[in-house]
């Protein structure tokens, strides 16, 4: 079986389609989930959202990184949720912010030039910037 390094670019928060994507994919045989980058809204919170099932799921070496808070049109596609509530200890959740979801998108491509599967499971805003700032990403 062939193992695919991964990153998954996602709005994780208002409902469970993406905790569960999230879920399925830290835990595929066939994926290797290196990373997760955030988009829209309160990047922030979607990192410590995704972090948090990441270290449940005793997978805390999934880089998590924040995102592109607005989409390039300044459109807002807001969903009505609650997000991270019921996740015991969000709060405490520590997110690092060296990196942008740009920086690390980038870098990701180049690392494992051609061979990184991106999954897109929010606004497009993350990767439309990764292939503004570099040429070589698509």
């Amino acid at each position: 079986m062939r193992v695919h390094p991964t990153v998954v670019d996602t709005d994780i928060g208002s409902d469970v389609d993406d905790i569960l994507a999230l879920a399925l994919l830290a835990r595929a045989p066939e994926v290797h989930l290196v990373g997760v980058t955030t988009v829209y809204g309160d990047t922030r919170l979607r990192a410590q959202i995704a972090r948090w099932l990441c270290e449940r799921l005793d997978r805390s070496d999934i880089v998590v990184v924040p995102g592109s808070q607005e989409t390039l049109t300044g459109r807002e596609i807001w969903w009505p949720g609650h997000e991270g509530v019921g996740l015991a200890g969000l709060e405490h959740v520590k997110i690092a912010s060296e990196l942008t979801a740009t920086d690390y998108l980038c870098q990701a491509a180049r690392g494992y030039a051609g061979g990184l599967d991106l999954i897109a499971i929010g606004p497009l805003t993350n990767i439309a910037a990764a292939i503004r700032a570099d040429s070589a990403f698509a």
